[in-house]
């Protein structure tokens, strides 16, 4: 066998003649009971059109082709249930000895060494289809509606419910649901039993179990150690450039015990998605990429002829059907265009910008929120933010698809930027909007912004002081404590985190916050440019001229971050109110087809919004929780604002001002790296006290009293504590839990109301001030004679709570849900 692998290193696949095929008794081929098997040259994909030679197997698992016959994890699998038919395809492509192979979803080309071999191919998947066609006309009285491949499959149980997933070699997944927890372990263990079965004779996915325990073996893992090690140091010298992922195959990206399983904890690709006030953006990275250097993060612009290294603006643009057209400066530009036509009416157009505020600015938000474009008009909310999350996540799989072969969705784990001051409603609500953009909703994490930027951050300097480059590891060393401040489009949230001793982040100080973004700047420049313009004439302008709105917001949003203090602002105005180059006001001038307002008027204009961040600083910095901070990281797009960070370095001069390179870029980044941690973030503090209030038909059980003590008081009135404000969350741990006894056998529906306070102490009942509905837990029991009893377990999952419902007779666990959204 290492014979052989030596000559494969020595000669490309496409050099191998059919003599040189090795006949030794430990390939593949000798292992697998296949129909037919061999080499092959293969036509490559959409993105791939050269023919590279392949080995070839037919067999009752499906068509597969490897990389050689020693390999023992195929490229691909085609399900034989797949295949729609074979044919000879001599002539394609100047080819003779093709035939064609067309499944579901692609047709296979494929050119063999010898006339005998055509026949054979063509003959044995003839054969294949006809014997799969005789299975579906025969079937069992129990009328099979399909087949599970379990041999070669993995299984998933899910952790608090009867569900579990089978996961088959060829990347299909079922999810199967038992009656009974009970029952779904039986399942479980039928299975494994005949997978030990069958592969005590054939070793674990064909092969001798000789091949996997090589591939663990002291050899070789060190030598794998020494690749990592030399690719990270050939990766750091060439600076952070990103490595080209062309033409990689799933064997570079995943080991082969690993491509049957599709978790958050170990999907192939991790993708980010950044959806701001203001800008967007999104980036992704391969599990091995992460492995050698974590940094190692592909950014795709989703402009046709945008940079990656900057974002572009959440802009989206609905034809008048209410149907997606475009997204980002291809909506502004598209926009322009139909205002500057004669033949086309913009108005009939929706244009959406900075509408992802809404979700902090308005109370009750729910999921018939409407939202005004430009003119006016109103389109749901939820189709918006969906259409715009659909056109991303189409940007990076398309993206990623091309640069790794055999890429699906179904490999993504997918994580999706917050806000950490938002609400429970306005998560749940951007949660709803993905799924119905396509994002799998176990595939799928909320990240709270600055958490990202803080687990960027520590990357970068470790990264630096490994490079020999100057780096501020003192504020990342176990122990030390920081504030991340992530300066907005539309908000600036604020966090407090301490390194723990595995490196961990821990937050010490809730989240907090406000609406004081760089929108808020834009605003005020844009009033100010009016008044020096003259509000009349301006106004008449602004309805005139829909494409000199445009270029106006355009203009300002990119002047205002080169504005330094004690100097003068300059914006270039759109041609169509070039006309008025003579004003003078007392706070400007335009001249030149170009604004110009004096240093004292435009300091004035970020006086409010600086103010109020600097004020909310010295606020949480004065906390005894966070007396021991010693640094501030300054990201976001606003940290760019030379004028913000100059007045920030200046009030808070005592500790370590810290603002990355391209500060709008961190957040993103971050997010792309704790797609790859298993747990980056090991808690959090309660920003409210949450309780529950107990409908009627449920009585609650105290915890010390037995069930013949059980009072008849009021409950209903009683505020549940879930968790005081201010106490530590363990991610992934349980809050708290309650069990209930069932007064009403007519109950099958139950609705528990989830409350918050903010006040310092905890309410005792739902009656008093300050205390708000903000959801409730929904879940639904059968309907049974004899009384029962059920418990209610509140966790927190991610940055979500998460519930679990169990009848305490049976120890049947239920649906259970919280919901947010109304």
């Amino acid at each position: 066998m290492n014979r052989y692998g030596r000559y494969i290193k020595e000669k490309k696949y496409y050099e191998i003649k059919p003599s040189t095929i090795s006949q030794d008794t430990d390939v593949l081929a000798n292992q697998i009971p296949c129909y037919v098997s061999g080499f092959g040259m293969k036509e490559g994909g959409l993105f791939n059109m050269k023919w590279e030679r392949r080995y070839f197997v037919l067999s009752d698992g499906g068509f597969q082709y490897y990389t050689s016959e020693t390999v023992t994890t195929p490229q691909r699998t085609v399900s034989i249930d797949d295949i729609k038919g074979v044919a000879n395809a001599n002539g394609y492509r100047g080819k003779e000895l093709v035939f064609q192979l067309v499944t579901k979803h692609r047709t296979f080309y494929i050119e063999v060494d010898t006339p005998s071999d055509l026949e054979k191919w063509t003959k044995e998947v003839s054969c294949c289809l006809q014997k799969r066609e005789q299975l579906w006309s025969n079937p069992d009285i129990r009328v099979m509606k399909g087949k599970i491949y379990i041999v070669l499959a993995s299984l998933a149980p899910e952790r608090d419910d009867c569900t579990f997933r089978i996961i088959t070699n060829s990347g299909e997944t079922h999810i199967l649901r038992s009656s009974q927890l009970m029952d779904r372990q039986k399942w479980i263990d039928a299975i494994l039993k005949t997978q030990k079965s069958v592969n005590e004779d054939m070793g674990p996915f064909g092969v001798k179990p000789k091949v996997r325990g090589e591939w663990a073996s002291d050899k070789t893992a060190s030598t794998k150690e020494s690749a990592i090690e030399l690719r990270r140091k050939l990766s750091r010298s060439v600076g952070d450039k990103p490595e080209d992922l062309t033409n990689q195959t799933m064997e570079e990206i995943v080991e082969p015990e690993e491509t049957n399983t599709y978790t958050k904890q170990n999907c192939w690709c991790v993708a980010a998605i950044d959806f701001g006030s203001s800008d967007s953006g999104c980036a992704f990275s391969m599990r091995s990429d992460y492995k050698l250097n974590p940094l190692n993060i592909h950014r795709e612009p989703l402009d046709g002829k945008g940079s990656a290294t900057r974002k572009s603006p959440t802009i989206v643009l609905m034809n008048p059907a209410g149907q997606f057209a475009a997204f980002g400066e291809m909506a502004r530009q598209q926009y322009e265009e139909l205002a500057n036509d004669e033949r086309e009416n913009e108005n009939e157009w929706f244009y959406f910008s900075r509408f992802k505020m809404q979700l902090y600015t308005k109370k009750g938000i729910d999921k018939d929120m409407m939202l005004q474009d430009i003119n006016g008009r109103e389109m749901k909310a939820s189709d918006i933010f969906a259409c715009c999350i659909e056109y991303i996540k189409n940007k990076v799989f398309v993206r990623a698809e091309a640069a790794v072969r055999g890429l699906t969705e179904e490999h993504i784990h997918w994580m999706i930027t917050v806000p950490a001051i938002w609400n429970e409603s306005a998560r749940q609500f951007m949660r709803e909007a993905a799924t119905k953009a396509g994002i799998n909703q176990e595939l799928l994490t909320l990240v709270l912004e600055p958490e990202a930027a803080a687990v960027f951050c520590k990357y970068v300097e470790v990264e630096k002081s490994v490079t020999g480059k100057e780096a501020n590891l003192e504020v990342f060393k176990s122990g030390s404590q920081f504030l991340v401040v992530d300066l907005g489009g539309g908000t600036v949230d604020i966090t407090c985190n301490e390194v723990t001793e595995t490196g961990q982040l821990q937050e010490i100080y809730h989240a907090s916050g406000g609406p004081w973004g760089g929108n808020m700047i834009n605003k005020r420049i844009w009033k100010l440019i009016r008044s020096i313009y003259g509000n009349a004439l301006f106004d008449q302008c602004m309805k005139k001229y829909t494409s000199a709105q445009l270029e106006l917001l355009k203009a300002i949003e990119e002047g205002k971050m080169k504005i330094s203090p004690g100097t003068k602002a300059i914006f270039k105005l759109p041609f169509d109110m070039s006309e008025n180059t003579n004003v003078t006001s007392t706070a400007g001038k335009i001249s030149g087809g170009k604004v110009y307002i004096n240093s004292k008027d435009i300091s004035i204009v970020f006086e409010s919004s600086i103010k109020q961040v600097c004020a909310h600083l010295s606020k949480v910095l004065s906390r005894d929780e966070t007396r021991n901070v010693k640094a501030l990281l300054l990201v976001g797009g606003y940290a760019s604002c030379e004028m913000l960070k100059e007045t920030i370095k200046t009030t808070f001069h005592e500790y370590d001002i810290i603002c990355p390179f391209s500060p709008e870029m961190i957040v993103l980044k971050g997010a792309v790296i704790m797609g790859h941690e298993s747990r980056p973030i090991i808690g959090r503090l309660a920003r409210y006290h949450y309780g529950l209030a107990v409908p009627s038909g449920l009585r609650i059980i105290p915890k010390m009293e037995t069930p013949h003590e059980r009072t008849e008081c009021d409950h209903e009135l009683n505020f549940l504590p879930l968790i005081c404000k201010g106490t530590p969350i363990r991610i992934g741990e349980e809050v708290a839990q309650y069990s209930f006894s069932v007064t009403s056998e007519e109950l099958t529906d139950i609705q528990i109301g989830i409350l918050t306070c903010e006040d310092d102490e905890a309410p005792s009942t739902i009656a008093e001030n300050n205390c708000t509905q903000i959801g409730q837990i929904e879940a639904k029991i059968p309907a049974l004679s004899q009384l029962k009893e059920i418990r209610i377990i509140v966790s927190c999952d991610e940055t979500e709570f998460k519930v679990t419902a169990v009848i305490n007779e049976l120890g049947h666990r239920f649906s259970a849900r919280c919901l947010f959204l109304h």
